[in-house]
């Protein structure tokens, strides 16, 4: 199963805590599409800052993390409205998706959160080049908050036990059965 024409112009959201493997998963999703497709990587975002960056987990970074929201639903929706299937992928949390729904033009809009235990989700972060031990505390806490999804727990999709391809089939299995929608279309900026 592909991505296909239906899907066109339309905005995957891929989120959840470091280590679940967002960022395998959109690239491999963006890749296997028939559509033009666009992979937006949030980290992108906040690596621009180059002076008065914050780390985005301290409460005085609530401007700084409104802003980088603010750019990559913006980017995103450039690229949706340019025809492009685009997909998201970084720390969008409940709370933000009021800056993908800003705006005049209708982009419809779908949003999935990768879950994994929290003991894999660190073990796979600490993989990484760039893991601190801090990171760790920071994985736990925004494990918790995923967890807490309330009204969007179905959005979510347990990829702890999953290899990269199947995870990519089980979100694109949950797209394609519409489960993934958010309840109003995306209003881009």
């Amino acid at each position: 199963m592909t991505i296909d024409e239906k899907f066109r112009g339309e905005i995957l959201i891929v989120t959840g805590p470091p280590g679940v493997g967002k960022t395998t998963l959109a690239d491999a999703l963006a890749r296997s599409c028939t559509v033009p497709a666009a992979h937006l990587g949030g980290d992108g975002f906040w690596d621009v800052i180059k002076s008065g960056w914050i780390a985005p987990m301290q409460p005085e970074s609530r401007r700084q993390n409104a802003v980088a929201i603010e750019a990559i639903a913006a980017a995103a929706a450039t690229y949706a409205r340019g025809g492009y299937f685009v997909v998201v992928d970084g720390i969008v949390a409940p709370w933000f998706l009021d800056a993908f729904r800003a705006g005049s033009r209708e982009v419809p809009l779908h949003y999935v959160v990768l879950m994994a235990d929290v003991d894999s989700a660190i073990t796979r972060a600490s993989r990484r080049p760039t893991h601190l031990p801090e990171h760790v505390e920071i994985i736990r806490q925004l494990h918790g908050a995923f967890s807490r999804l309330e009204e969007l727990s179905h959005h979510a999709i347990d990829t702890g036990s999953l290899s990269a391809s199947e995870a990519v089939d089980a979100v694109r299995a949950a797209l394609e059965a519409g489960r993934l929608r958010l309840g109003k279309t995306m209003s881009a900026a």
